[in-house]
C-alpha cells in the first residue's frame, strides 16, 4: 500500500503524480482490444503487400529473388514449392538429416524453432558452428 504524506494538502496531486513509475500504468488499467467489427473486409492481400515491400527497398539482390519466388510458387503446388525452397542439394540433406536424427525435439512442437534450423543449416559452415548452440 502507498502511504501519503500529504494527503490533505495542494500537493497531494503532485504526491500523487511522483510515486507513479514511469513508462507503466496505473492499477486497474487493462489492455482494451477491438472487436470484430473493427476489422477491415477489404484487407490488403499479401501479394500486395510484398509488391509495395518490393518498391520500397534499395537491394537490388534480394528484391530479385523475392519477386523470383513469388513467380515461381504463384504457379506450382506445394510439394514444389516445397522442394524449390532449399538452397541446393546439399541444403535438403542436412535439414532432412536433423529432422529424422531426433536430436531437436522442439521440431515438431515449433515452427519458429524450426524454421530458425531451416535458415542455419542453409549453409555447411554456418551449421557447424551454431549446431552446438542450438537447445
Amino acid at each position: 500500500m502507498i502511504t501519503r504524506f500529504m494527503r490533505d494538502t495542494p500537493l497531494a496531486a503532485i504526491e500523487i503524480e511522483m510515486q507513479f513509475i514511469p513508462g507503466f500504468t496505473p492499477r486497474a488499467c487493462g489492455t482494451f482490444r477491438s472487436q470484430q467489427r473493427y476489422v477491415n473486409p477489404n484487407a490488403i492481400l499479401y501479394e500486395d503487400s510484398l509488391g509495395l515491400f518490393l518498391k520500397e527497398i534499395e537491394i537490388q539482390a534480394f528484391a530479385l529473388r523475392v519477386q523470383r519466388i513469388i513467380e515461381v510458387t504463384s504457379n506450382l503446388g506445394e510439394s514444389e514449392v516445397n522442394q524449390m525452397l532449399f538452397r541446393n542439394a546439399e541444403h535438403k540433406r542436412r535439414f532432412q538429416s536433423i529432422c529424422k536424427s531426433g536430436l531437436f525435439p522442439k521440431l515438431e512442437e515449433s515452427y519458429g524453432y524450426a524454421a530458425a534450423i531451416f535458415l542455419l543449416s542453409a549453409d555447411a559452415f554456418v551449421w557447424s558452428k551454431a549446431k552446438s548452440c542450438v537447445p
